[in-house]
């Protein structure tokens, strides 16, 4: 066996232990700790972040501001109260105004203060595909960057300790993961191929479930996602 051969079965060898052994961590995962941390906890919650006084419940509260409904898909929505109050972030309108995703008008109100100016974003109907419905009655919608998905389990450990404020020991179970961030979103690269995070569950003795008590990601997370400028 030449030298080019060995190295290749040797590769093809490290390659087929290091799959064994992520999945010999992953069944060492109880499934109601897979669940609790991965399947319904903040792990599954799509990253996004919230547009400003998109499509609300009361549809007054936005007439209000607006003097009149300039509704197009979603609700039209005040983007600056005054100069030094801004709803939302210049890098990102900056953004959906490049796709289309909005379009800016200005309105008129006026009050027993005197006449005033509102600059309104009119969403687009293309916007709501990457949208998510948070349910909450001012800023309802969140626009979608990407969501986790998980890569291997990196390592487990079970332990007894006393959960901060609980006041007794409980079986503790801790683990640490890796993952990606991965996105739909036209013109937007994720600058990183993974990510870590742990997690810590707790035995609760009064009905003998595993309860999440700690869940991190990575510090690098909120800046995962860059401008593709080619």
């Amino acid at each position: 066996m030449n030298k080019n051969n060995f190295r290749n079965l040797l590769i093809f060898i490290v390659t087929i232990m290091s799959s064994l052994i992520n999945i010999s961590c992953s069944k060492s995962i109880p499934s109601d700790i897979k669940e609790i941390v991965f399947e319904k906890s903040q792990f599954a919650t799509p990253i996004a972040i919230s547009i400003p006084c998109d499509d609300s419940k009361d549809e007054k509260w936005v007439a209000n501001y607006c003097n009149k409904k300039v509704y197009y898909g979603l609700d039209a929505a005040p983007i600056a109260f005054n100069s030094h109050s801004r709803m939302i972030d210049d890098n990102f309108l900056k953004y959906l105004l490049d796709l289309r995703l909005v379009t800016i008008k200005n309105y008129s109100t006026t009050n027993n203060y005197g006449r005033f100016e509102y600059p309104v974003m009119i969403y687009s109907s293309e916007i709501e595909k990457y949208l998510v419905d948070a349910n909450i009655d001012c800023n309802r919608w969140l626009f979608k960057f990407g969501d986790r998905k998980l890569k291997s389990i990196e390592y487990t450990n079970e332990y007894e300790a006393e959960p901060m404020g609980m006041g007794i020991e409980m079986k503790i179970f801790a683990l640490t993961f890796k993952y990606e961030i991965l996105s739909e979103l036209p013109n937007i690269i994720i600058n990183k191929a993974e990510f870590e995070g742990s997690a810590k569950a707790y035995l609760d003795p009064d009905n003998g479930k595993w309860k999440l008590d700690e869940l991190k990601f990575d510090r690098e997370e909120n800046r995962a996602f860059e401008l593709n400028k080619k």
